[in-house]
């Protein structure tokens, strides 16, 4: 299109304005619409350029705010060894602060407990002024003298500091990927790009440092810690079976009492919502705190009123990262539609203007309902999985939908299971659209798990259940109990190796289970009790289901033994006592015969014989099934494979032959 040059003048003029003082940051995504507002300035092009400029410069404006609050530097923050190095000097601070605190006490201070208590309370409270986002431990709670010499020890404890340091660096970081829009359907669903890369490669890394590490007892039995791991409920598929097998179960033993089934779904007022033109700058923290806080006050009601319920709630993010909520939950029939008033209640209880404005929009919003519909019926001629949309022109609806279960049409655990897939690693639902993302399930199944761990929310809750601590503790025991005294945990164990959760629901109501736990005084390095499982019992007897105490080795590959390090011996002193420099100064010497270096137990771990050993000694770099490995520095070393063809490995191990 061809403009006179006054016209582009004002038009660059226009846009330039727009963009002043955004950083690159932040501009990154206007410059589409600001070349589309120059080439071709119409009224349409300059709206959608001014309306993201606006809303980028909002943003900018709440990210300054913020980080003038926040007091440690970006140059620190953002980098994880300055961050655990800024945790250490806090750490030495902490101990100098506590030393002349309890050099600079009066002498009015004279019992031991007074001196603890004025300690602790300086040394907290120069804490919290120095970084007032990190809270001591125990702070501001009523404890005992004990109680609080182990806060002190805490709190000049490097590691305690670089856990919440680090804790904080993921959450501030991702807090400002939010507050420049990347986070969002239009950029990365649930988590940034750069938080999804971050777990990937933490997770990697905790996989490798699991591989190097094996599992000893006192009778020197050994086991992999890689295998624990995955035999465990840390396996996401162990952990969806679990879940669904006890869902499964809750929702047969409901359907023996008669009661029935609600699905319900809650999450928080707009200006929660990052997305919200009202957003308070809440993160998803913060949002499920309220969320957590809001389903308390209704707990209590529910309970001073009497009404009995049972269920699972999901926690799970908007695209934008927002919390929301969804719950199954079982109560008699003649109850569900009151315990559904009082959740509504409380939860819409907080900024009711926004909900009375859908009710004078409601026409509105049934129009677009049925546009839904058609839209879903079309995906759905086509082939298209896509979710039935649910009737949305309710004026709660933004807060609470409650959808009462029909046994005819589905099971209340069918119901749930997509929440809990997609929340775990998307079994079967990996070709489902989500249909605020676009995107298939499968596919955000990473992004969810960054989401729950960057923010420390809890994903998946069971309400008025029995704990599962029993049912796991029980099914440790491989052998039948076969004495009469016996004959109630021989029911139990029996009804938790059944392939039906009911049998183990219906077993607990007529035997009482206690768990049994060891408690170690000055257990860990803060000198606080330590609680263990260690066992189940009834009234007339426990058995113990831990009998074994283990501990963490390094595997015979990253074995820190100095007599087991693979190395050649040059630089070392045999057992005669002589030194290199007595066996000869050339590597062809035959003063000395070089001593034969045996490899240490579980040498073949990796496919390394003996003959692979002795190319490795000689300074080859040796690959085994794509593992290349070379001693460097007489260490047994893993090494990556270089770019140039010309510098790979020329020997190969095959397993079992060179």
């Amino acid at each position: 299109m061809h403009l006179n040059p006054a016209l582009n003048r004002d038009q660059q003029r226009f846009v330039d304005n727009m963009l002043q003082g955004l950083p690159k940051s932040f501009t990154a995504g206007l410059w589409p619409l600001a070349q589309a507002a120059k080439d071709n300035p119409t009224p349409e092009n300059n709206k959608a350029f001014r309306k993201a400029a606006i809303k980028k410069r909002q943003q900018y404006g709440r990210k300054l705010r913020y980080l003038q609050q926040f007091k440690i530097p970006a140059k620190v923050i953002n980098h994880k060894e300055t961050t655990k190095k800024l945790a250490d000097e806090l750490a030495q601070q902490c101990y100098a602060d506590m030393v002349e605190a309890a050099e600079g006490l009066g002498p009015e201070y004279t019992e031991h407990e007074d001196r603890v208590k004025a300690v602790y309370d300086i040394v907290c409270q120069l804490s919290v002024q120095r970084l007032p986002q990190v809270q001591p431990p125990l702070w501001g709670m009523e404890t005992d003298t004990l109680a609080m010499e182990c806060a002190l020890l805490r709190i000049q404890c490097a590691k305690w500091w670089r856990r919440k340091l680090l804790k904080l660096r993921r959450q501030h970081l991702e807090t400002l990927e939010i507050m420049q829009g990347n986070v969002g359907k239009g950029a990365s669903p649930y988590a940034s790009k750069r938080a999804v890369a971050e777990f990937v490669r933490d997770k990697a890394a905790q996989r490798r440092w699991a591989e190097s590490l094996t599992l000893v007892n006192e009778c020197g039995d050994e086991i992999a810690l890689i295998n624990a791991i995955e035999a465990s409920t840390a396996n996401p598929e162990n952990a969806r079976a679990e879940l669904m097998k006890r869902i499964r179960g809750l929702e047969e033993w409901a359907e023996e009492i008669g009661f029935g089934a609600v699905f319900v779904t809650v999450t928080a007022p707009s200006y929660y919502h990052t997305t919200s033109n009202n957003w308070n700058g809440s993160t998803p923290k913060d949002t499920n705190r309220y969320m957590v806080d809001t389903w308390a006050k209704a707990r209590a009601k529910l309970k001073r009123a009497g009404a009995e319920y049972f269920g699972v709630r999901v926690a799970e993010p908007h695209q934008d990262g927002t919390p929301h909520w969804h719950m199954m939950l079982f109560a008699p029939k003649a109850d569900l539609k009151a315990i559904c008033r009082c959740i509504r209640w409380y939860f819409c209880k907080e900024n009711k203007a926004e909900l009375l404005a859908r009710f004078k929009n409601r026409k509105k919003l049934r129009k677009l309902y049925r546009k839904a519909r058609q839209h879903w019926g079309y995906q759905k001629s086509r082939g298209i999985k896509a979710s039935e949309p649910r009737k949305f022109h309710y004026p709660f609806q933004p807060r609470f939908d409650a959808e009462y279960i029909d046994p005819s049409k589905g099971s209340a655990s069918a119901y749930i299971a997509k929440y809990i897939s997609k929340n775990i690693n998307g079994f079967e639902v990996d070709d489902l659209i989500d249909a605020e993302t676009g995107k298939t399930l499968g596919d955000g199944v990473m992004n969810v798990k960054t989401w729950s761990s960057g923010w420390s929310i809890r994903q998946f809750q069971f309400q008025g259940c029995d704990p599962i601590t029993a049912y796991r503790e029980i099914r440790r025991v491989r052998e039948a109990f076969t004495e009469e005294h016996m004959k109630e945990l021989e029911q139990l164990r029996q009804a938790a190796e059944s392939n039906d959760f009911v049998n183990f629901i219906r077993a607990l109501r007529t035997i009482k289970v206690e768990i049994q736990y060891e408690v170690t005084p000055y257990g860990n390095e803060y000198g606080e009790a330590v609680k263990r499982v260690k066992g189940i019992g009834t009234r007339a007897v426990a058995v113990l289901t831990r009998p074994h105490k283990w501990e963490m080795r390094r595997s015979a590959l990253k074995s820190g033994d100095a007599r087991q390090s693979w190395t050649c011996g040059a630089n070392c002193t045999d057992r005669s006592g002589r030194g290199s420099e007595d066996r000869g100064s050339g590597r062809n010497s035959s003063n000395h015969t070089a001593p034969t270096i045996k490899p240490p137990e579980k040498a073949n771990l990796h496919g390394l014989d003996a003959e692979a050993m002795t190319l490795l000694q000689r300074g080859y770099t040796v690959n085994v099934a794509g593992q290349r490995w070379k001693i460097r520095h007489g260490t047994l070393e893993q090494v990556p494979e270089p770019p140039n063809l010309s510098q790979r490995v020329n020997y190969v191990v095959v397993r079992g032959r060179l």
